[in-house]
C-alpha cells in the first residue's frame, strides 16, 4: 500500500540522515559556514562557455578558509551492486566534481577540495576525495 511505502522511505531516510550526522563529515561541515543547494552559471557573456549551468549540493568554508564541494550520492551501493552502482558510475561522478571545481575557481578565485559522500556504501557512509588539479576553467576549455 502507499502508506506502508511511504512508512518504509521515511525509515530509510532516517537511517540515512543518523548514519551521516555520526560521520566526521557531518561534524566538519556543522562547524562550517555553508551553502547548500548553490545554482551557479558561467560564462553568461563568454560564447566559449555558452552559459553553463548547474547547482552545487554543498560549498562550505572552514574556519582556515578553505573551500570545500561535497556532492552527495544516495546510490545503495551493497556487494551484489558494488560494479553497477559504484565502479561504473565513479568516473562520470568525477567529472561532474571537477567541472564544478574549475567553475568555482572561475567564480570564487580559489581551488576547493571536492569530495564524493556516498550516504549508503556497504550500509555506511563513504567519503571520498576526488583528486582536482586546479586548472583554470579556460584553460581547460581549450582544444
Amino acid at each position: 500500500s502507499d502508506g506502508a511505502q511511504i512508512a518504509r522511505l521515511v525509515r530509510e531516510c532516517r537511517t540515512l540522515l543518523n548514519r551521516f550526522r555520526a560521520s566526521e563529515l557531518h561534524a566538519s561541515i556543522a562547524a562550517a559556514e555553508r551553502f547548500a543547494e548553490l545554482p551557479y552559471t558561467l560564462g553568461e557573456h563568454d560564447p566559449a562557455h555558452t552559459g553553463e549551468r548547474g547547482a552545487l549540493d554543498l560549498l562550505y568554508r572552514d574556519g582556515s578558509g578553505g573551500w570545500h564541494v561535497v556532492d552527495y550520492k544516495v546510490d545503495r551501493v551493497h556487494s551484489r551492486n558494488i560494479e553497477r552502482n559504484y565502479v561504473q558510475k565513479l568516473p562520470g561522478y568525477e567529472h561532474q566534481l571537477r567541472r564544478y571545481g574549475r567553475a568555482l575557481e572561475e567564480l570564487l578565485g580559489a581551488t576547493p577540495t571536492l569530495t564524493l559522500c556516498y550516504l549508503d556504501f556497504l550500509d555506511k557512509v563513504r567519503v571520498e576525495e576526488v583528486e582536482f588539479a586546479g586548472e583554470r576553467y579556460a584553460q581547460a576549455a581549450l582544444i
